[in-house]
């Protein structure tokens, strides 16, 4: 019987904790999740993006509602909906259980992939208010969402990451596209940076795309 009870303690910790929701300090960012710990450093990461992205020329001017949740589309770590002023993340530990061993980002820890993943997302919220002249435009959307993520980065991270990308060459504009994106979404990821990294003022070329005078795609068919 001390046995069946212990069990049935055992399961009953087990059961799902009743989700909160935080609005950040600012006002603006509002995030919900189980973990009352993650939420709040989730505050603070999405804070210190919209911070970075606004000193980039890609501020964010509408409130973000971010949701913590325990599963994604497959591949997923993080999903922004267009439109919607919605962004969906994975928790640290499932994340980085969904990272490619190929993965430029592979020598993050847990907790600094999803902060990275969390700039990611704020800054497809950034480019959702954009300039594109077609349906959509994703590789130009992932464009500015991967120069944002890698450099929010440590110095010594972004070592890291350009060891990993392996790319000793400038990259040019053309190289960067959709094709790309949808066959090696890690590719793309390593030749933005790069690409950004190369540009005389990055910030100023990131104006130049958020105004829609630097595209990386083009009308489909």
């Amino acid at each position: 019987m001390v046995r069946i009870g212990f069990l049935f303690a055992l399961c009953s910790l087990a059961l799902p904790v009743q989700a909160a929701d935080l609005t950040c300090p600012r006002g603006a960012i509002t995030v919900s999740g189980d973990d009352r710990t993650l939420i709040e450093q989730t505050c603070e990461i999405a804070e210190s993006a919209a911070d970075r992205l606004a000193a980039c020329n890609a501020p964010i001017t509408r409130p973000v509602r971010i949701e913590i949740v325990g599963e994604l589309l497959t591949g997923c770590v993080g999903l922004y909906h267009c439109g919607e002023d919605w962004i969906e993340i994975l928790p640290p530990a499932t994340a980085i259980g969904l990272r490619s061993v190929d993965s430029p980002f592979q020598n993050l820890s847990s907790d600094d992939y999803f902060a990275s993943i969390v700039t990611h997302e704020m800054a497809h919220a950034a480019y959702d208010e954009a300039t594109c002249p077609f349906a959509d435009c994703p590789a130009t959307a992932e464009y500015v969402a991967y120069a944002m993520q890698v450099g929010a980065l440590t110095a010594d991270q972004i070592v890291d990451f350009e060891a990993a990308a392996d790319i000793d060459r400038r990259v040019g504009h053309d190289e960067l596209n959709r094709a790309l994106l949808m066959m090696n979404p890690n590719g793309f990821a390593a030749r933005t940076w790069t690409h950004f990294s190369q540009r005389e003022d990055g910030c100023a070329y990131i104006g130049l795309v958020m105004s829609g005078n630097i595209l990386f795609d083009t009308e489909r068919p």
